[in-house]
């Protein structure tokens, strides 16, 4: 009886185990070398009255170190956030390519806000405006270099639109990772098989059909989108807001193992 028991234990700790190590194949790793930011934050009141306001907060984390000075500069010009505001000038250091961004930014809020005004005098409640920019380092698969590109978007609406970018840079060389590098063809069509029993098994649904008529790839067949991030034992897709599906649906986020 008690060699039963003690099979049974045993049994018990390798499922744990094996368990445990599935989670963490799954999960992004901690980033441990030293980073430092760019900050900024700011409020700029469309009018001397400050009926209205843009709120602005960035916080744009960067690795320290010679050895990451590539890789901080490819992290700016391959961030399509900040890509439309840099007037293609891909030699700014972060930092003044980050106030570059905000410059602009602030720019073309107080234009596009005096236009909505001189239109409709009664919608500057609609103008208190906000963006905050938050990113994070983390290790992927193969010591892969992750940025996590958090957002949250406010221009008037009913709420704000919140989202996550994510991008993969190689260890070795900072190249950054796209599809291409890492599927072939026939790879690319088993995941959009499994990505799509696995959207319909989030939203309850039995099929691609059923998936669509619920919303989801209306407009467009399955893709796997560029917006990834690549652990050791999976990849995770992250969709964006009205992407695939209507905007009420948030942000979908899909993890299939490799």
């Amino acid at each position: 009886m008690k060699k039963r028991i003690a099979k049974i234990m045993a049994l018990a700790i390798l499922i744990l185990i094996q368990a445990s190590c599935i989670g963490h194949d799954r999960e992004l790793k901690p980033f441990d070398d030293a980073t430092d930011s760019v900050a900024i934050d700011t409020t700029v009141y469309l009018n001397r009255g400050k009926t209205a306001q843009l709120i602005l907060h960035i916080n744009y984390r960067l690795p320290m170190g010679d050895r990451y000075g590539k890789l901080r500069q490819l992290m700016i010009n391959s961030d399509d956030q900040l890509s439309d505001y840099l007037k293609d000038d891909d030699t700014l250091s972060p930092n003044r390519a980050i106030q570059s961004f905000v410059t602009q930014y602030i720019k073309d809020y107080i234009h596009d806000a005096h236009q909505i005004l001189s239109q409709e005098k009664d919608s500057a409640a609609l103008l208190n405006w906000k963006l905050s920019i938050d990113t994070e380092l983390k290790r992927g698969r193969n010591n892969n270099i992750v940025v996590l590109e958090h957002i949250s978007i406010y221009e008037g609406g009913e709420s704000s639109v919140t989202y996550t970018l994510a991008r993969n840079f190689e260890e070795e060389n900072y190249k950054l990772l796209t599809l291409k590098d890492l599927l072939n063809e026939d790879e690319t069509n088993r995941l959009k098989e499994v990505l799509t029993r696995q959207l319909a098994g989030m939203q309850h649904c039995e099929d691609l059909e059923a998936l669509r008529a619920k919303g989801f790839f209306v407009s467009s067949e399955v893709y796997l989108t560029e917006n990834f991030y690549l652990t050791d034992g999976a990849i995770t897709f992250i969709y964006t807001p009205g992407e695939i599906a209507p905007d009420s649906f948030g942000e979908q986020v899909v993890t299939l193992d490799l």
